[in-house]
């Protein structure tokens, strides 16, 4: 309006994402599709494929849970992260089933087979998992232009900021429905 453009002439559309990330897919045909266990809670970890470096330090974490959990690591282009991901899976037996990926194109599936997102905040993948009404759990450390997506979705009741004791976090998760259904309304009532 400031540029002489009329109001008329401007509409809010939000972020376009691929249409299949508005497409509802079953949990339990996600999972088959991924050879997941249908049981098992499920945790989505992704920082991008940058090699940030936190998929790693983030699996370690994941690792330590008590109660067996599914973790899919989405490494994208980092070969280092999934790499050092394989070896530490070849060194240690695990309670956890575990899917560690290189780069995909099948992000939509794993986040419809996904209980809760564990990543960055960008602005595409954070519209992603909204659209697939994914509980995420978020770092308050964001790089500058993320941390204004986190604190958002902060006030907006729409994520959970990640504890110092990760393994312990997701644990109690598993078995609060009632937490992870009150983010989906949240994200539902803002996207």
């Amino acid at each position: 309006i400031r540029k002489g453009y009329k109001e008329e002439q401007l509409k809010n559309i939000g972020l376009p994402v691929k249409t299949e990330f508005s497409n509802s897919l079953s949990k339990d045909i996600a999972r088959a599709k991924l050879g997941l266990s249908q049981e098992l809670f499920t945790v989505l970890v992704m920082f991008g494929g940058g090699g940030f470096g936190k998929n790693v330090k983030t699996f370690q974490k994941l690792l330590k849970a008590k109660l067996p959990i599914q973790i899919v690591v989405v490494n994208g282009r980092d070969e280092k992260s999934k790499n050092r991901i394989d070896k530490i899976l070849s060194k240690h037996n695990t309670i956890h089933k575990v899917l560690n990926l290189g780069f995909t194109t099948d992000i939509s599936t794993i986040m419809s087979a996904s209980d809760i997102f564990i990543g960055k905040c960008g602005c595409i993948t954070t519209n992603e998992a909204m659209n697939k009404n994914l509980p995420l759990i978020l770092s308050k450390k964001q790089v500058a232009q993320e941390y204004d997506n986190y604190i958002f979705l902060k006030h907006n009741n729409a994520c959970i900021t990640q504890s110092n004791n990760l393994a312990r976090q997701i644990e109690i998760l598993t078995n609060e429905k009632d937490s992870l259904s009150s983010i989906r309304a949240s994200l539902k009532a803002i996207s």
